[in-house]
């Protein structure tokens, strides 16, 4: 009698043991549900991705109206604006891209308003969580390049009629526009303008960083405007129009595009 109450009560035990050690696997097995799950979300989860564009002269932060020394002459801006179009994000073999055209303002028209020479445009649904590089194209593309002004509702970038040339029915992709003092002179009485267009001069950035981006962080691009004045003579090339029936001009706006092209750097 006393062995079966003994064997009965190593029963109960040994149900109960095996009771506990079913709910402390329920318990750990459902934690690894939620972890999981969680897991699962924040992969699923947009990222954003933000890029600045900073503009610089000498290696110094960049303001309009302010003086640079371009060799021995001496240069500033008045005028300072360009269209980037397409900004593509790329993983490996993915892309992702926005589809529309940035007109970015260096320049400050209001001048009561506080100056800020910088402009910012993001990836805010990107499914990557780091990149390897992003491109984009200085100007406009073929296609968008052949509509005009009006068949864009005011406000869209490419709405602006002063961006565009009628006569050769393109936008101005680059408008560079400033005042000039040459060695030993006293004021700035010379200029430059520099105003490229028209599908030749249509560019394609790729710039990579040493290492991959991370999404939700944001990225500087270097737009180094003294890069622009490499190999130019400011007595002698101080006017282009991307004229095509004037060979000078076209060649000058080559030099500027392929100038402002590799101004371009990633930080």
């Amino acid at each position: 009698m006393q062995f079966n109450t003994i064997l009965l009560l190593l029963n109960v035990i040994t149900l109960q043991i095996i009771i506990m050690y079913i709910r402390l696997a329920f318990i750990f097995f459902t934690i690894l549900v939620i972890v999981g799950c969680s897991d699962d979300e924040e992969s699923t989860k947009p990222n954003t991705y933000t890029f600045t564009i900073q503009p610089t002269f000498n290696g110094e932060s960049f303001a309009q109206y302010d003086n640079y020394k371009v060799g021995t002459d001496s240069i500033n801006f008045t005028r300072a604006r360009f269209f980037l179009t397409n900004p593509t994000l790329h993983q490996g073999a993915n892309t992702q891209q926005l589809d529309t055209s940035f007109l970015v303002e260096l320049q400050q028209d209001d001048l009561a308003a506080p100056y800020q020479p910088k402009y910012q445009f993001a990836f805010p649904n990107s499914s990557f969580t780091a990149i390897d590089s992003i491109s984009f194209l200085i100007g406009i593309d073929s296609i968008a390049n052949k509509s005009t002004p009006s068949d864009y509702i005011i406000g869209h970038p490419l709405s602006n009629t002063a961006e565009y040339w009628t006569v050769w029915e393109s936008y101005m992709f680059v408008k560079l526009e400033g005042k000039v003092k040459y060695k030993d002179e006293s004021k700035y009485s010379h200029s430059y303008t520099y105003h490229t267009g028209m599908d030749t001069f249509a560019r394609s950035i790729s710039l990579a960083p040493t290492n991959k981006i991370n999404a939700n962080g944001s990225s500087t691009i270097n737009l180094a405007l003294d890069e622009i004045f490499t190999d130019i003579n400011l007595k002698q090339d101080t006017l282009s129009h991307s004229n095509p029936n004037k060979s000078n001009q076209m060649e000058l706006s080559s030099k500027i595009t392929t100038n402002f092209t590799n101004a371009f750097k990633l930080k």
